[in-house]
């Protein structure tokens, strides 16, 4: 399986390619990602991209990157700030942060899977499906450690659920980021198969 691991860091993905416009993190390809990403069409059968969407200006551009070198079928995985993470507020490098709904934006309403709908009428040539989703929860608090982990599956356990969290208590207790599973679909056909 042929791997890219997008903003790769000093923390590359085993078997992966990594590109990373930071010669010091020592990648195999240095470039920016905002900037196009230099491989071939379909080249890939996974990507994936751990806390670095954050840090661009031009997200729409790099998804449609990813969907270029990205085979059909092939998944993009994604771990992002949510913006209940004070942390995400205290890197200056942070451009954006991501809620449960970011990508679904990008997504046909017949295949968001929330009983909430989000527009799907921005970014027609960027069309995916969200394949799993959820709520990442840690803390640096040994105390809070076991009971993060507790609270994270409460919060996942379903749609419903998830929903509740972020409307009603991401303030009260944030959680750390999200994990997006995403594959593409062909922009011309707004219809599951």
């Amino acid at each position: 399986m042929r791997l890219l691991d997008l903003g790769c860091g000093l923390r590359k993905q085993r078997n992966a390619i990594g590109i990373d416009m930071n010669a010091n993190a020592h990648p195999d390809v240095i470039g920016n990602i905002e900037q196009g990403l230099p491989f071939r069409d379909k080249s890939f059968d996974k990507v994936v991209g751990y806390s670095v969407l954050e840090h661009l200006s031009n997200l729409d551009g790099c998804v449609r990157e990813v969907g270029r070198v990205l085979r059909r079928g092939g998944t993009f995985e994604v771990f992002v700030p949510h913006f209940s993470n004070a942390l995400f507020y205290s890197d200056p490098t942070h451009k954006r942060c991501f809620g449960y709904f970011t990508f679904d934006y990008y997504c046909d309403e017949s295949l968001q899977k929330s009983r909430w709908k989000v527009p799907a009428f921005y970014n027609r040539d960027i069309r995916l499906e969200i394949l799993e989703k959820s709520f990442v929860f840690s803390s640096r608090f040994k105390y809070m450690a076991k009971a993060s982990r507790l609270f994270e599956r409460w919060a996942n356990r379903s749609e419903e659920w998830k929903l509740f969290y972020e409307t009603h208590l991401c303030w009260l207790l944030p959680c750390y980021g999200i994990r997006y599973l995403i594959t593409f679909r062909d922009p011309s056909s707004s219809e599951r198969p």
